[in-house]
């Protein structure tokens, strides 16, 4: 077993750019043709440090979707209720989990703006929380949509400082 050493649990591991590439080929092909040279850059690292991912109810806390671990440096861990998200919820979840594994920063703050939820939350736009609130909003400005702009003011809520 790839992982022998460690008690979390793996199922349905699978390559991770297969994975993105497979179920994300808009967003791929949206970052391919982004203007933003720097910010394209940061997306393309931060998505090619996904080496694999797994599908279990059994790796990630109780109000979660998906989660990774200092660990396993490159999987991202998905609860199956993570596949009932829009297109765009999936996509962003992965660059958010892909930031904690970039950066090996798995900590999170306590939100000042949505108290009841707790220490989900990330100080500044240079975070986790960060990486999907300015993706959405790159995408947002070139093809507005009422889900995007939806799910903009939820993340706007896991910033305390945009």
């Amino acid at each position: 077993m790839l992982f022998s050493s460690c008690t979390t649990k793996i199922s349905h591991l699978e390559k991770g750019q297969q994975f993105i590439e497979s179920q994300f080929p808009d967003e791929i092909s949206f970052i391919q043709k982004m203007d933003h040279s720097d910010f394209k850059a940061e997306l393309q690292r931060l998505l090619a440090n996904v080496h694999s991912t797994s599908i279990s109810d059994e790796n990630c806390s109780v109000g979660q979707i998906a989660c990774s671990f200092s660990s396993y440096p490159h999987t991202i861990f998905f609860k199956p209720k993570y596949f009932r998200l829009s297109k765009e919820e999936q996509f962003t979840t992965i660059l958010h989990e892909s930031f904690h594994l970039f950066h090996n920063n798995f900590d999170h703050v306590l939100c000042t703006k949505e108290k009841s939820w707790g220490h989900e939350c990330d100080e500044d736009l240079n975070s986790a929380y960060g990486i999907e609130y300015k993706y959405l909003l790159y995408k947002y400005h070139a093809n507005p949509s009422e889900n995007i702009l939806s799910i903009l003011k939820r993340l706007d809520r896991r910033v305390n400082k945009s």
